[in-house]
């Protein structure tokens, strides 16, 4: 089955959620570029100036992402997916005023489920002070690229887009817990 003919198929409920997901994503790149033009008029004396400079870093992103994912998206499954799971990865740790705690694992990885109980513990504790994001490294192969993850699990946590800690492999729940706590 094609791509188009799959898309084509795709039941209307997980249509409409993906439209949406796109919908957001554009909105929240407006606002975001309106931020960033804003500041750098502030900074670069002319209104002008400072979109001219935005809309350039934006298309040269666009430009480099589209050759990236042109050289890697043979081997994804679901293009449309992917693309609505990285937008919204990069939505949720761009915009969110909590850290993210990234767990990425795997199915067959007998240290993930070890670090399972002590991830959703410390998620109970520690919620509305850090957000926890699951990825499945078998699933979702290129979000595991993006962040340059080689072996599970990994724990990374990221605030307003910058990363704050890296981690790989499991440890105890003390360790875990002054680990995470020291990065938020």
């Amino acid at each position: 089955m094609s791509r188009e003919s799959e898309f084509m198929t795709m039941p209307r409920k997980q249509l409409i959620t993906i439209l949406f997901i796109f919908t957001v994503s554009g909105f929240s790149g407006l606002i975001y570029e309106s931020i960033w033009t804003h500041y750098l008029k502030l900074f670069l004396g002319h209104a002008a100036y400072a979109q001219t400079l935005v809309l350039a870093i934006f298309m040269g992103g666009m430009a480099l992402g589209s050759w990236i994912c042109s050289r890697h998206s043979v081997r994804w499954n679901n293009l449309l997916i992917g693309y609505a799971l990285a937008e919204g990865l990069i939505g949720l740790f761009q915009n969110s005023s909590l850290p993210v705690l990234f767990d990425f694992y795997s199915t067959t990885c007998a240290p993930c489920h070890m670090m399972h109980p002590i991830l959703e513990r410390l998620a109970a504790r520690r919620a509305g002070q850090v957000a926890v994001a699951k990825v499945n490294v078998e699933s979702h192969p290129e979000i595991a690229r993006e962040f340059g993850v080689q072996a599970v699990p990994t724990f990374v946590v990221v605030f307003k887009g910058t990363e704050r800690g890296r981690t790989a492999g499991a440890m105890d729940e003390s360790t875990f817990a002054l680990w995470v706590a020291g990065r938020t």
